[in-house]
């Protein structure tokens, strides 16, 4: 049971909690970059309080993502650079916590040369748990106009870089081949996603993502 102290406790930091959410603004509301392997890249978060001054805290469930400034006070605005790193090719995802906020990352990582690529869009980012989540799917031939054979790895993975769903098939593709695909979402929980797709062909690696 809980007696007055700790519900006196519990209210205060409630209303503490909802001060911050209230006077506290980051953005963007989203990363997501797409790098070559062995590339960096600088990104800005602009962090606003719109109130009294507070202490932020920022880190990274992600190793390609380094932050260059992690806690200080803050009074105003503020901008903190932060690095994106590409050490091998993939889709890689993550979050940027700042305080209570997450701010997804999500980073596509190509090869120097891409011959075949892929264009995603899902045609509903908001479903309930154990509907199908539907995407069309267009893979472009940037080589030449001769029919090719390639490997399509398709995967949904959660903000800390975990595969939930995988799956794989071959594509046959002259100039573009367009097609929808479902993927059950049984047993994914709720929250924020990213389905990738991966092309390959020979030494070309493409990708494409989006999240819901």
């Amino acid at each position: 049971f809980w007696n007055l102290y700790m519900v006196k406790s519990y209210y205060e930091f409630a209303n503490s909690f909802n001060q911050e959410a209230k006077q506290l603004e980051v953005s963007p509301v989203l990363i997501k970059n797409l790098l070559k392997e062995g590339e960096t890249l600088q990104r800005n978060l602009r962090i606003i309080n719109t109130g009294e001054k507070i202490d932020v805290n920022i880190n990274s469930n992600l190793n390609l993502v380094k932050i260059h400034e992690k806690s200080f006070s803050l009074e105003g605005t503020k901008t903190i650079p932060i690095t994106l790193s590409a050490a091998n090719t993939g889709i890689y995802t993550g979050k940027i916590t700042v305080n209570w906020m997450d701010i997804p990352v999500i980073i596509e990582v190509e090869s120097d040369n891409v011959f075949i690529d892929s264009k995603l869009n899902i045609l509903k980012t908001k479903i309930n748990q154990g509907d199908d989540l539907a995407a069309d799917i267009t893979v472009f031939n940037l080589l030449d106009n001769v029919q090719k054979n390639a490997n399509i790895e398709y995967s949904i993975k959660d903000l800390n870089n975990a595969e939930i769903v995988s799956e794989t098939e071959n594509i046959i593709v002259t100039t573009q081949n367009a097609f929808s695909k479902t993927f059950n979402t049984k047993n994914i929980q709720l929250g924020k996603y990213a389905l990738s797709v991966i092309t390959k062909y020979d030494n070309s690696i493409g990708t494409s993502s989006y999240l819901f």
